[in-house]
């Protein structure tokens, strides 16, 4: 069992970091940012579950998400952006959902992005 000190301890150490990479901000009163994750990174991961789940609603509702903050809504979101952008292709029509990347598979997008 952890100490009230050390529990305050770990806490400022937590915010101190949420601080640093600009996930907290505010003065007075603070207030947790989401994390944008850069398009190259997002476009890869995309790549990794497409290929593990093989279907476009198991991509947007996988908890790998999580790890980023991202809940399914905000994957959706930001698979719209990107299709927006015309950097992939993304229809919604009431429940089917259709994802359809750029290259086949993960290792052609990472050869088309070093060169």
């Amino acid at each position: 069992m952890w100490s009230d000190a050390n529990l305050a301890a770990s806490a400022n150490g937590l915010l101190r970091t949420a601080v640093e990479f600009h996930l907290l901000t505010g003065r007075a009163v603070k207030q947790f940012e989401t994390y944008r994750l850069p398009d190259q990174s997002f476009l890869y991961l995309l790549y990794a579950l497409m290929e593990r789940e093989n279907n476009t609603r198991g991509v947007i509702d996988a908890v790998d998400w999580r790890l980023f903050l991202m809940q399914p809504q905000a994957v959706e979101e930001e698979l719209l952006r990107l299709h927006q952008f015309g950097k992939l292709r993304f229809e919604r029509a009431g429940s089917f959902l259709e994802l359809t990347l750029p290259c086949k598979h993960t290792e052609d997008f990472i050869r088309s992005r070093t060169g």
